[in-house]
C-alpha cells in the first residue's frame, strides 16, 4: 500500500492541499483511505470526504511520531486489511517531525511504501523559521517533495527558494496556491515523487 505523510507547520494551509489532492484522486477512480492526525487543528471536512466513499481514522492522542507511533502504523495495517486502498493519505499535527514518521515506517511499518510532502506557508517562512527551526529544518528535509504554498499573498524571495532547497537536499520544490492551483495539485506533486526509500 502507498502511504503518503503530509507534513506542514500550523496554518500552512497543509488540509486545503489535501483536499483538492484527494478530489483529483477520486477524479482519477483512485481508492483513498486517510487518517487524520488532529492536535488543536482544523481537521478535514468530514461530510465532504465521506460523499467520496473516504474511510477517515482520527488519531488525537497527540502526534503520531512520538505519543501515538504505534497507534500509527496498526491504524495502516487495519485500514490495509479493511480497505486495501490504493493511497493512505496521512494528515500529520503541525507539531510533527518527518524524519521521526520516516523512521517509525523504517522500523515498524516496512510493508508500506511511504512517500512524503511537506507544506510550507511562505507569508510566515521567514519567521517560523526564527522561532521553530529545528522543527522546519526536519519537516523539510525529510520530505520527498516541498510544496511552497501562499504564493498568491507572498512571492517566495530568491534567498527563501534558494535556502528551502538547500535544506530539502535534492528533493523537489513547487511553488503554487492551494486556493488557486487545487486542479493541479496532485499532477504536480505526484509527479515528482521519488522513489520510497528500500525499507
Amino acid at each position: 500500500m502507498n502511504v503518503l505523510a503530509f507534513a506542514g507547520f500550523l496554518g500552512s494551509g497543509k488540509t486545503t492541499v489535501i483536499k483538492n489532492c484527494i478530489n483529483s484522486m477520486l477524479r482519477q477512480g483512485l481508492k483513498i483511505a486517510i487518517i487524520e492526525n488532529e492536535i488543536g487543528t482544523t481537521s478535514i471536512d468530514d461530510a465532504i470526504l465521506n460523499e467520496g466513499g473516504i474511510e477517515i481514522t482520527t488519531l488525537t492522542n497527540g502526534c503520531v511520531c512520538c505519543s501515538i507511533s504505534g497507534s500509527l502504523i496498526s491504524a495502516a495495517i487495519q485500514i490495509e486489511r479493511e480497505i486495501n486502498p490504493d493511497w493512505l493519505i496521512v494528515e500529520l499535527t503541525g507539531l510533527a517531525y518527518m524524519t521521526g514518521i520516516r523512521d517509525l515506517f523504517a522500523e515498524r511499518g516496512k510493508q508500506f511504501k511511504l512517500y512524503s510532502v511537506t507544506v510550507i506557508d511562505i507569508a510566515r517562512w521567514m519567521k517560523l523559521l526564527k522561532i521553530t527551526r529545528p522543527l522546519l529544518i526536519d519537516q523539510v528535509s525529510g520530505a520527498n517533495v516541498i510544496l511552497i504554498n501562499k504564493t498568491d499573498i507572498t512571492e517566495p524571495t530568491e534567498e527563501e527558494i534558494e535556502e528551502i532547497s538547500r535544506l530539502a537536499g535534492g528533493s523537489p520544490v513547487i511553488r503554487a496556491s492551494a486556493q488557486n492551483d487545487g486542479e493541479r495539485l496532485w499532477d504536480e506533486i505526484s509527479a515528482r515523487l521519488k522513489k520510497p526509500e528500500a525499507m
